[in-house]
């Protein structure tokens, strides 16, 4: 009965998020958020089943779900409660909920209605949205990365925000739980995702600053990281300068000073902490687990240059950034990253960023993002602060598809190999092109000539075999998953820096007559030795 149960929950987790992705697919306005758009499993099955979509693949999908994300799902998708948005219901609540939704989930859904494209838009928005800044003093880049998350969705399996994490060589994160503006509660559940999700993107060595101003969030913190492996931990306090103006207390008139309890979590690897901690060079700068607030300057409007705007942009809920940066200097080096997971402070992320950290920021409220970028385009801008927005490097990975390494220039390579309609892999120009490119292709990108001759029979495969005309991303991924694992939601590579000299097809008919002038007995090419590496490759990856 249990299971039946589970399923169940499950069943309806699955059709309200195939429904609110084809909402976002398709660019609906919310007043289309009605009963007339919403479809269910049976229709689901029966448009879909084009791309593939089986009940097989339905439920081996169902079952990779964990229980927790289905547990509070409503009874039903539509009714008044979806109009008026109550118990758990309505747009809103589904964006809510789509935000931490498993990653394979995603990449299923997106799959079988067939926008891969999108998803793939939306997976890479974390790198895409990154900024680096140059500092002429120092001679040093530090990255920022904003993140429009809920803090909790970081946990859930998203393979781009580890790999973004390690990047920026994390070693530090700040969770404030007791900014959060929805006072999204962390359970002990949370908090032993937290640990295994700050030990696959930091390793072994890493420091979490925790803070918790009510009573029973104090309690579950505490709790939950006592129960933590190979762990410090070290409490203080943080008493703020700036207190809420409806401050309660039981003593009647008696001023009581807002503070918040303050947690910090050391994990080193062997036990060593000389990897995760800093030695002070002067005694002044020992590490104070009371931070006590003295009076600073809030972010506002006048920050970025909005006269007469003085109304704190995050109220009472800022820190002060440069004490808070200090205590953060006591677990991190140079060039190392922090992770604020809750409201991205922008003088804070000034602060860190100044002194050579990157950053990267986790926020779900999209009004503060844009302030913080406003801010530090100000601040850049500022010629007293010498430095500079600059375009990073691009970096190529070695372990990608030729199909995403060539980015736009496929449809090049495509028609250069193509163009003259070919009948046969074995003619004779086909070859000869197909060496030339082999040529071109050598060490574009780091890549390995393996995998431009496996690109080039999947290409010959399309072509020849299965009669296309034209190279599709839908055509290349299902066949390439035949042959072997493949990532099917890789973003194109920036191809803006290395020009592959293709010929276009007015040039490969004028080299053409210019072979058939050449006298008999030319070795200027010898295409035999091709083909015969050619058939290698297809033997060995079986494919006729």
């Amino acid at each position: 009965m249990a299971d039946l149960v589970k399923y169940t929950r499950c069943e309806r987790y699955m059709v309200r998020m195939f429904n609110y992705i084809l909402f976002k697919a398709e660019g609906r306005s919310k007043e289309d958020w009605s009963a007339d758009f919403f479809i269910g499993y049976t229709t689901i099955l029966e448009r879909y089943s084009k791309n593939g979509l089986t009940d097989e693949k339905w439920t081996e999908e169902r079952d990779r779900i964990p229980d927790d994300k289905a547990r509070k799902m409503p009874t039903r998708l539509g009714g008044p409660d979806e109009i008026n948005g109550e118990n758990g219901a309505g747009l809103e609540a589904t964006q809510g909920m789509y935000k931490a939704t498993p990653f394979h989930l995603r990449c299923f859904i997106y799959e079988a209605i067939d926008c891969l494209d999108d998803l793939r838009v939306e997976v890479n928005r974390i790198s895409s949205s990154a900024c680096s800044i140059f500092w002429e003093v120092r001679k040093r880049i530090t990255t920022f990365l904003p993140f429009e998350i809920e803090p909790k969705g970081v946990l859930t399996d998203n393979e781009e925000v580890v790999g973004t994490a390690r990047g920026m060589k994390i070693r530090a994160t700040i969770l404030d739980t007791s900014t959060s503006p929805k006072c999204v509660p962390w359970d002990d559940d949370a908090f032993s995702k937290l640990y295994v999700f700050l030990m696959t993107c930091c390793g072994e060595n890493w420091a979490l600053i925790i803070f918790a101003s009510m009573k029973h969030q104090k309690q579950v913190m505490m709790q939950s990281v006592y129960n933590w492996n190979d762990v410090e931990v070290l409490t203080g306090s943080w008493y703020r300068h700036y207190t809420p103006s409806t401050t309660l207390n039981k003593y009647g008139n008696i001023a009581v000073r807002y503070t918040d309890m303050m947690a910090i979590v050391l994990h080193a690897k062997n036990g060593n902490f000389d990897n995760i901690t800093v030695a002070p060079k002067l005694r002044a700068e020992l590490t104070n687990l009371n931070v006590e607030e003295g009076e600073f300057v809030r972010c506002s409007g006048e920050c970025i240059g909005v006269e007469g705007d003085i109304g704190a942009v995050y109220s009472w809920m800022e820190r002060e950034s440069s004490r808070l940066r200090k205590l953060c200097n006591s677990f991190i080096r140079e060039d190392d990253g922090v992770m604020l997971l809750g409201r991205a402070h922008a003088g804070l992320i000034w602060e860190l960023a100044r002194v050579g950290h990157h950053v990267f920021a986790c926020d779900d409220t999209t009004k503060e993002l844009k302030y913080l970028s406003k801010f530090l385009e100000f601040y850049v801008k500022d010629p007293r602060n010498k430095c500079r927005f600059e375009k990073p490097e691009v970096e190529h990975r070695k372990d990608r598809d030729i199909y995403y390494m060539l980015g736009r220039k496929r449809e090049k390579v495509w028609a250069y190999l193509f163009g003259d309609a070919p009948w046969t892999a074995v003619d004779n120009d086909f070859v000869i092109r197909k060496n030339e490119l082999e040529i071109k292709m050598n060490e574009y990108h780091g890549s390995h000539m393996g995998a431009f001759h496996m690109f080039v029979v999947r290409c010959e495969h399309l072509y020849f075999n299965m009669k296309k005309r034209a190279l599709s991303c839908r055509d290349y991924v299902d066949l390439a998953r035949k042959t072997g694992n493949f990532n099917n939601i890789d973003c194109d590579e920036d191809t803006s820096d290395f020009d592959l000299d293709v010929p276009s097809h007015a040039t490969q008919r004028s080299a053409q007559g210019a072979r058939a002038e050449e006298p008999q007995g030319s070795t200027r090419l010898r295409p035999g030795r091709v083909w015969e590496r050619h058939m290698l490759v297809r033997e060995t990856w079986n494919i006729e």
